[in-house]
Parts: C-alpha cells; sequence; structure tokens
C-alpha cells in the first residue's frame, strides 16, 4: 500500500490510496475493496489502511468517521482474537477523529437550527455556503443579538473592508469568512450602505437576500490582471453545499474539491476577469469619537458608517459627505445613529472600576447567568461606570439596548440583581419581557406572527389548592403536623409496591421491580471502582440510572408529596439525577452538613424551597440511617452568628459541620440534639433545605438510599429555583444522554468521581405518562398533556388519582421487567468475560482486576490526594 501525493492521484489533485495496481479515490470503494478480502488479511488490511487515513486526514478527514464505522462494524479484531485495549490503541486516533468529526456535525446541524429559528427563511441561502461549524456558530452568535437585516448590513461592510485592504495573512476570497461574522458582531461595525462604485470595482453586488454575490462586468480598464473566478459561488437552492469557495494564488476556485481552473470554467460554463484593486496601506488605530444621542455616551469607530476610505482620487460624492460632515452635524449619518462629536481616548469608568473587570464585560462571548449576577453586583458597587461598559454588562445579561440610556440602564441592571432569584419571572412578566431580547427569553405573539392569524391570550399560571390535597392524602394531617414541627418527615410504604406489585409470565426470573433492583444495583457496584484507592464512603458513584432510580424520579406519587410539602406550591418541578448510597458493613458513612448557603439563605432565602428527598430500600436502626437536627430550621437566625463569632463559618454551597459548628453548648442553649430518623423498606424522607443532616458510622450494614431531589423550573422554563445549579435544559440533556449534570442542586460542582460517560448498560425508561416524562425534561411543563396529567394528579378526585398512579405503577413494573433484559445483555456485550452478569451465571468469582486508568484517570486521580477523608465526606451533597 502507498501513499500518492497530491496532483499525482486520480487527476484532480486529490490524494488517493494505492493497494498494488487498484487505486481508491473515494472512502466507499476502498471500504467495498476491505469487504472484498480474505477475512483472515481483513483486520491488516484495516490496520494498514487506517496508518494511511491518518495521513490524508486533511483531505480524507470528513470519511473518517465512516472508516470507523465500518471497523466497528466489521469486528475483524474480535475474530482475530485481538485485545480489546490493544485494538483501540491502534486505532486511537481514528477514533477520535471520528469522535471529533460526529461532534463537530452535530454541533453545527444545531448551530443551523437556532440560526432558522432566530432568523427565519432568510437564512436558507446564507446556511449553503459554508456547513462548517465555526462558520454556522459565527452566524449564530450574530443572530442572537440582530437581525437578519442588521447582521447582513454589518457583515458585508466587514467583507468589502476585507477585500479593499488586502492586508498580508487576510483572504482575498469573494466568499463570507467566518472573520467576518465574528466582527459583524462588533456594537461599531458600520452598516451603511456599500457605494456602487466600489461594488463594481469588486464585481460584487447585494442580491434581494441581502448578500454579496458575483457581479462580473464586460468591460476591464487597462492594467487589469486575470482571475479565473466561477459565476455562482453561492450554490443555487437544491444543488446543496458544495464546500467552501476560495481562490488560490494560481486563480483556481476551490469548491470544496480540487478544481483546476478549466474543470471549474467548464463546470460552471463562465469565466471573466475582474481588474487589480489598488492595495490599500493598512491603517493606523481608529480614533473613537464619545457622544450623547438617545443612547447616552457611547464609543464608536471615526468615520461612522463608512467601513473602508477608497485609495487615490476615486472617492465616491457620499464618501465626501461623510468626511466634510461634522459628527455631530444634523446632517450626519452619525446624528441618526445617536453618536456625538467629541474625541476621547479612554471610557469614563470611575477610578473605582477594575481593569478586570471592564476586560470581562467587553469580552465576546454569552455568559452564563451566575457569571452576569456576578458582574451586575460589582457593576452597581463600583458607582461610575461609563455607558460603554454598563451597555456591554446589559448586553451580556440578555437586555435590548438600542434604546436604552445610561439612567435606564442602570435602573434595569439594578432590578435584574434584585430579582435574581426569579429572572424567569422576570422574562416572562407583561412588564418587564420587552426588556430583553427573543433568544434570551421565550418568544410571544406579539413579537412575530409568521403565519398566525390572531394572537392568543397568554396561558392563566397553574394554580392548586394545596390545604386540600394534603387534608385529602393518606395520614396527611399527621404528616403535615410533623413537617412543621421538625421540618422533616417519613411517609410510609410509598414505594412499598416495588416489592409487592407482581408480573406474572413463564420463564421469567425477576418478577418484580425489587428483583430487577437488587440485580442492577450488584451489577454496579461490581464495576464501581476506588479512585486512587480510596474508599467511596459507602457512595456508589457510578450508579446514576438505574432502572429503579428512573422509575422512583418519575412516580407520580412521589411527586404528589412535593407539591404538597413545598411552601411555595411550585409544581414545575424537574428531577436532578444523582447518584446513590449502597452502603456495606464497616464501610465509613459518617457525615454531618447542610446542602445549602447559609449566609444567602437568611438574607435573600436562596434555596428555601429546595426540599430533599430520599428513599430506603432496606429496613433500617437507630444506628444505621440518617439523623437531623430536628426543628433547627425555626433557629438559624440564631444561631448562625453564633457559629460566625466562634470563626466556624464558611461561604460555600454546602456546609461542613465540623468542629465548632454544632457545639455542646448550641445543643444545651437550642435543647435539640442530633436524633436518629430509620425508615422501612420502602419509606420516603423529605426534608427542608434549612434542616442539618447526616449519617452515623460505620455502616452496621447494607443500607441502600436514592436520592430522586425535585427542583423547580422558573416561568421562562429554562432557569431553576437555584441558578448555580444550571438550567432545565442542562438537566434534559442529562436526562437524554444518560449522563452526569454539571452541578448538584446546591450549586456545588460535580467534581470527584463523576461519570464521564454514559454506562454501556444503561437503558432509558421514557413514556410511562406524560407526566413523569415532564418529570425528568423529557416534555416541557407547557405541553397540553402534561398540563392536564398534573390538574388530575392533584386535583380533588383522590379516588380517580389513585386509580391513575396504580395505573401508572403497572406500566412501569414491565417497563422495568422488560428494560432488565436489555441491560444483561448489554453489559455482557460490553465487558464479555469481564462482564458481573456472564460471571454471576457462570458461577466464576467477581474479583476482577480492574482496567488499568486512563491518562486522565491518573491526572484527575493524582489531583484528589489533596482531598483529605473529612473534607471529602461532608463535600457529598443528598440527604444519605
Amino acid at each position: 500500500m502507498s501513499l500518492v501525493p497530491a496532483g499525482n492521484g486520480n487527476g484532480n489533485g486529490q490524494p488517493v490510496l494505492r493497494i498494488d495496481q487498484r487505486v481508491f479515490a473515494n472512502i466507499d470503494e476502498l471500504i467495498n475493496f476491505i469487504k472484498e478480502a480474505d477475512p483472515q488479511d481483513r483486520y491488516a488490511i484495516q490496520l494498514a489502511c487506517g496508518e494511511m487515513i491518518i495521513k490524508l486526514m486533511s483531505t480524507w478527514g470528513e470519511n473518517v468517521e465512516k472508516f470507523w464505522d465500518y471497523v466497528l462494524q466489521d469486528a475483524s479484531w474480535q475474530r482475530e482474537g485481538v485485545d480489546r485495549r490493544d485494538f483501540m490503541e491502534k486505532f486511537a486516533v481514528i477514533e477520535r477523529a471520528a469522535t471529533n468529526a460526529k461532534k463537530d456535525r452535530n454541533r453545527a446541524l444545531e448551530a443551523a437550527r437556532k440560526i432558522r429559528d432566530a432568523l427565519g427563511p432568510d437564512s436558507e441561502h446564507l446556511l449553503m455556503i459554508n456547513s462548517s461549524y465555526n462558520f454556522l456558530s459565527a452566524i449564530r452568535k450574530c443572530s442572537n443579538t440582530m437581525s437578519y437585516r442588521e447582521m447582513m448590513k454589518k457583515a458585508n461592510n466587514v467583507m468589502v473592508r476585507r477585500l479593499t485592504e488586502g492586508r498580508q495573512g487576510v483572504s482575498n476570497a469573494k466568499v463570507y469568512q467566518t472573520s467576518d461574522f465574528d466582527r459583524a458582531r462588533d456594537e461599531n461595525a458600520s452598516m451603511a450602505d456599500i457605494p456602487n462604485d466600489i461594488l463594481a470595482r469588486l464585481e460584487l453586488r447585494v442580491n434581494s437576500r441581502r448578500l454579496l454575490v458575483p457581479n462580473p462586468v464586460g468591460n476591464l480598464q487597462q492594467g487589469t490582471s486575470r482571475l479565473s473566478i466561477a459565476q455562482g459561488t453561492f450554490p443555487m437552492p437544491g444543488t446543496g453545499n458544495i464546500g467552501r469557495p476560495t481562490i488560490t494564488d494560481t486563480g483556481t476556485v476551490e469548491l470544496g474539491r480540487r478544481m483546476t481552473t478549466r474543470s471549474m470554467a467548464q463546470a460552471q460554463g463562465f469565466v471573466s476577469e475582474i481588474p487589480q484593486l489598488p492595495q490599500t496601506p493598512r491603517q493606523p488605530q481608529q480614533q473613537r469619537i464619545l457622544g450623547s444621542g438617545a443612547s447616552g455616551d457611547v464609543l464608536m469607530s471615526s468615520g461612522g458608517s463608512l467601513p473602508f476610505r477608497p485609495s487615490g482620487d476615486q472617492q465616491t460624492p457620499a464618501a465626501n459627505r461623510m468626511q466634510s460632515q461634522t459628527p455631530g452635524s444634523p446632517e450626519s449619518p452619525l446624528v441618526a445613529r445617536g453618536i456625538g462629536s467629541r474625541p476621547v481616548d479612554t471610557c469614563k469608568c470611575g477610578p473605582q472600576v477594575t481593569e478586570a473587570w471592564k476586560r470581562e464585560v467587553h469580552s465576546k462571548g454569552k455568559f452564563d447567568t451566575v457569571k452576569n449576577i456576578r458582574l451586575v453586583k460589582e457593576f452597581l458597587e463600583f458607582g461610575t461606570v461609563c455607558w460603554m461598559h454598563g451597555r456591554d454588562l446589559a448586553a451580556h445579561c440578555g437586555f435590548q439596548i438600542k434604546q436604552l440610556n445610561t439612567e435606564r440602564m442602570r435602573e434595569r441592571l439594578q432590578i435584574f440583581y434584585e430579582n435574581r432569584g426569579s429572572l424567569g419571572t422576570l422574562k416572562t412578566a407583561n412588564e418587564t419581557y420587552s426588556w430583553f431580547r427573543v433568544s434570551d427569553r421565550p418568544r410571544v405573539p406579539a413579537d412575530q406572527l409568521g403565519p398566525y392569524r390572531l394572537i392568543h391570550a397568554k396561558p392563566e399560571p397553574y394554580h392548586f389548592n394545596q390545604a386540600r390535597l394534603r387534608e385529602q392524602l393518606h395520614n396527611g394531617a399527621a404528616v403535615v403536623r410533623e413537617w412543621d414541627k421538625d421540618g422533616s418527615v417519613i411517609i410510609t410504604g410509598v414505594f412499598r409496591w416495588f416489592w409487592d406489585y407482581h408480573l406474572e409470565f413463564p420463564g421469567i426470573k425477576e418478577t418484580c421491580v425489587a428483583d430487577v433492583m437488587d440485580q442492577e444495583l450488584k451489577m454496579y457496584k461490581y464495576h464501581l471502582r476506588e479512585i486512587n484507592g480510596r474508599p467511596n464512603y459507602g457512595w456508589m458513584r457510578n450508579c446514576f440510572y438505574s432502572i429503579a432510580q428512573q422509575i422512583v424520579r418519575q412516580d407520580p406519587e412521589y411527586y404528589m408529596w412535593y407539591c404538597a410539602l413545598r411552601e411555595d406550591k411550585a409544581t414545575t418541578l424537574v428531577s436532578y439525577p444523582y447518584y446513590m448510597k449502597y452502603a456495606e458493613k464497616g464501610d465509613n458513612t459518617y457525615f454531618r452538613h447542610m446542602d445549602i448557603n447559609i449566609p444567602r439563605l437568611l438574607a435573600e432565602g436562596r434555596g428555601k424551597n429546595l426540599i430533599q428527598g430520599s428513599v430506603s430500600l432496606d429496613d433500617e436502626d437507630m444506628s444505621n440511617c440518617t439523623e437531623i437536627l430536628p426543628g433547627m430550621n425555626k433557629h438559624m437566625a440564631d444561631w448562625w452568628p453564633r457559629v460566625v463569632a466562634r470563626g466556624a463559618h464558611k461561604d460555600g454551597f454546602v456546609h461542613n459541620f465540623g468542629p465548632g459548628v454544632y457545639t455542646a453548648e448550641d445543643i444545651k442553649h437550642f435543647g435539640i440534639d442530633w436524633t436518629p430518623v430509620p425508615c422501612h423498606q420502602g419509606d420516603i424522607r423529605i426534608t427542608k433545605p434549612d434542616i442539618p443532616h447526616g449519617a452515623r458510622g460505620p455502616s452496621t450494614g447494607i443500607r441502600r438510599t436514592m436520592l430522586p431531589w425535585f427542583i423547580a423550573v422558573q416561568p421562562d422554563h429554562e432557569q431553576l429555583e437555584t441558578l448555580e445549579a444550571g438550567t432545565w435544559s442542562e438537566l434534559s440533556a442529562a436526562h437524554r444522554d444518560l449522563v452526569a449534570a454539571r452541578t448538584s442542586p446546591s450549586g456545588l460542582a460535580n467534581l470527584y468521581g463523576v461519570i464521564p460517560y454514559r454506562f454501556p448498560a444503561a437503558v432509558e425508561i421514557r413514556g410511562l405518562s406524560a407526566l413523569s416524562d415532564a418529570l425528568i425534561g423529557a416534555r416541557r411543563w407547557d405541553s397540553l398533556e402534561v398540563m392536564q396529567e398534573r390538574a388530575f394528579v392533584l386535583g380533588s378526585n383522590r379516588e380517580a388519582a389513585r386509580k391513575f398512579i396504580k395505573d401508572w405503577r403497572r406500566k412501569a413494573l414491565i417497563a422495568a421487567v422488560n428494560n432488565f433484559r436489555l441491560v444483561k445483555k448489554a453489559e455482557m456485550a460490553a465487558f464479555g468475560t469481564k462482564s458481573y452478569f456472564y460471571r454471576r451465571d457462570n458461577n466464576l468469582t467477581t474479583n476482577v482486576d480492574d482496567d488499568s486508568p486512563t491518562q486522565m484517570d491518573r491526572e484527575e486521580d493524582d489531583g484528589q490526594v489533596l482531598v483529605e477523608p473529612h473534607d471529602f465526606n461532608f463535600t457529598e451533597t443528598g440527604s444519605g
């Protein structure tokens, strides 16, 4: 096998692969040849072709994914008895390239979808130019802050400036570049109409879609040079994307594949000449001018809307008018844009505003809400901040900034900060939603009707009678009394159905959810690694999506109890995917903490409604259970200053009860001591967020608990009740992909032992009901079917609600039993002779050697050496 260099291969400049006398011009030909080869030689040929493809990655890179999929599907390495680790090592570069290609393609498709959503049908022609992720990402970022018309005006001016300045190292291709749209996001980018004589010299025109397209002319001036450029550089609708056009040094236009000047001319049926453009020297740093128009003080490039200066005597009348007008004069285009006339060199921020803060707010990219809140807080503390930097901050926060003057901008940023815990309401309220860009809030009919004729009424917020629900629930009055007294309550038997509901079917060993759960949890326990040789302290950190965990998160009765006990009566909840506890005798399970930031709870009520729950899978005793400080939530304002006075306070998302936090003196003063609260199998415990809790240790036996934590979704259906916990979209994606979320509900980052990818034997449990889908982010809460089922479950007809729950659980039981067979099959296929179920079914020991950690594992393991055991225990979230 040999590599043929470019130009010596298939005649069009594209490198090819050659095996003996046979030449392969594309990946399909190569794969078909390998398929026809002797099976004994196939793996060796795959290896050799893989090495060649790596060398040809720049040309064949787009096909590497197809090659890798074929290699995996063919599985010749298994027939040859090759060790999986050796196989993956030999194909590591191919595998990474294929993975990256798939990611880039998916990211590009997602960017294109967002562009269509933001810009509408006008964007379709633009999307045909270049399908790469970087190009589409640049357009998407523009679409977040401006309309299609504004974006194209700016991008056209940037492109023309690039072509006329002719700077070294900058593309002279007459087609949009990624950098054109990057620079179009600059607030100072011009939106002026490009003079016709400039367009004529460039042989360009603006078409009906506001795109710059070739406009060749027949009459050429003396002294022109010849460049071969094909008419129709932009593909026409229906022809598909034929690649990214560029003009080479030899004048050949490339359209994603190498073509000669003659073949291009023949393919397009047109060849023309354009004049050589005068090279304009690089301009010195632009003067910045300050004005006080409708938008207050603003900095902008001098020259207003003209993005370039024609050389020599070829200045247009429009250019002459621009130069002759004073920027503040009535005829100046700058006045129309709210720009004044006084030149300055620096911003007008006060001395207390740090350079680091100014650089941060002036940087590009979209910030998350938590970062925006921090920057707004600092903005309000600084006092005097210039309009330019305030504008940048307001833009990051999603505000419409074109009509904001300095006073109104500061007022809205103040309101933004004061409502930081309810930004979802601020972005949807009738009085304030229009403050924000459409890309940063839910769309409403007032934004755009599209093909719809009529504006619909805004749906009324959902309300239910919580007091009546509490009265009607089983033993509801007693539960509420204990809840109000202690801040924690045990509700018995909610999940007894795991053991009581059975599916009678011949040949099935696992007939109830508990049977499925026991075997699957043992499988996860078998696959759990001790990172850096450190014990897991009873936490099973690899188990996020067992069948039983997914069913618990979706159970309608469990959801109903949350709605009955939350003080804010929130019903739009989503479950936070978290791992579970599986402690065995001797495990060091001791910890005491609170999953909430106490200073912010007392100051602003952050997280006060974030109640916590756990499901017990075993009968617990007084020495092997959760323990709490009952009723301590009523004394927070009195107790915390005592902690501060002792110097034992911290300001984190989770508070570790170490020495000096809750002392014997506190026990005597408040009359509250740590109290065990054991549960029976199938019980649930729900606890208020301001109740300190923990567990005794070491464990005296097996104790398994699940932590199906619900968190409220704000009215914009994106923000969660604690902003640091992420967004609804992130949780929805985590449930969809069966991976860990970025943080815990308290806001604590998931750093230690988080699953890096989906477990290969994890199976999705979906479609049990519309309501249960909403609880895992598989449906939105504004779904008509979801709203109907919610009203049914929380309504006054309790008999009908109980029947709904019973029918749901039967459906869940069938799903558990059926999907468990998939779990076993997938686990054995993924791990072969090291599979838990393979070794169990063949009566083999489960004591097998761990596979060697990867380099990344070793780096992370080394980083965990600094974590002491007592610190590590207290960073675990959940009720335990």
